[in-house]
């Protein structure tokens, strides 16, 4: 056999490897991206335009942890509506939810006292003329 043959049989295997290659590649259907990857980062994005957007409207929030109840309270203009969750990530079980509607009358929002002291993440997504806003802070509970 001669080095034409060799060359010949050579790059032909090498193409035979590249299509078996690209067919099975066809074929797998694996994706490189998972499912709901870009929606999953479109919310991620809108929730730190929320997160700006409370920052940006001035509201502040304080939170006093007593042995009775969380107190929310608003120092300025306080929201339309809107929701707190009081999460204690040792145990989600323990995660306090309450939705709220705030009259002109209010200056504080009580929720449960919560059972274990440590750590808790207060997260309150609250409305103002049609504006979602987000705001989020740790609390400790003695």
């Amino acid at each position: 056999m001669n080095w034409g043959k060799g060359l010949v049989i050579a790059l032909a295997s090498f193409i035979a490897l590249m299509i078996y290659f690209l067919i099975s590649m066809l074929v797998s259907g694996s994706e490189s991206v998972p499912k709901g990857y870009y929606e999953k980062g479109n919310k991620y994005q809108e929730t730190i335009n929320e997160e700006k957007a409370a920052v940006k409207f001035g509201t502040r929030l304080s939170y006093e942890a007593g042995d009775a109840a969380f107190v929310l309270k608003y120092d300025s203009v306080a929201p339309d509506s809107g929701k707190v969750l009081l999460r204690w990530p040792p145990d989600e079980t323990k995660n306090i939810k309450k939705r709220f509607v705030w009259s002109l009358e209010d200056k504080a929002l009580v929720l449960p006292a919560a059972a274990s002291s440590g750590g808790w993440l207060a997260e309150v997504e609250f409305y103002h003329n049609g504006i979602k806003y987000l705001h989020r802070q740790k609390v400790w509970v003695p």
